[in-house]
């Protein structure tokens, strides 16, 4: 009988993991999402390691550090994206926003039944 080694996945696999997937779903429509990974990780990248982060804290000097490396870099690039993403559509949430309260009474009163909005007697004044 051969056993085979199936490697556990670390702590680290599981946040690029989910990094990967929070950037996978914003690109579905949903761009809260991707800011909403960018708050979640950023103090996992940009904060202070501890020591027993960097594995310094029994001595391990000559301990391979490349794997936590690797993970780091990757869920820095899955955030970065998620940041970019982020960026770009609330960007465009905005532009269209305002877009559309300034120009809405120009398209005619066609728009109406798809907005709410207050009769012109209202806007008269106080």
């Amino acid at each position: 009988m051969v056993r085979t080694f199936i490697p556990q996945p670390t702590q680290d696999d599981a946040q690029v993991l989910l990094a990967k997937r929070f950037f996978v779903v914003g690109c579905l429509g949903l761009p809260w999402l991707w800011a909403v990974s960018v708050l979640y990780f950023w103090p996992k990248l940009h904060g202070n390691e501890t020591a027993e982060q960097t594995g310094q804290a029994h001595g391990d000097s000559n301990l391979n550090r490349e794997g936590p490396r690797v993970a780091k870099s990757e869920l820095r690039k899955w955030v970065n994206r998620s940041l970019v993403g982020a960026i770009v559509g609330f960007g465009l949430l905005f532009a269209w926003l305002i877009f559309f309260q300034l120009r809405w009474q120009k398209w005619g009163y066609g728009v109406l039944p798809y907005m709410v909005s207050a009769p012109q007697s209202y806007s008269s004044g106080w």
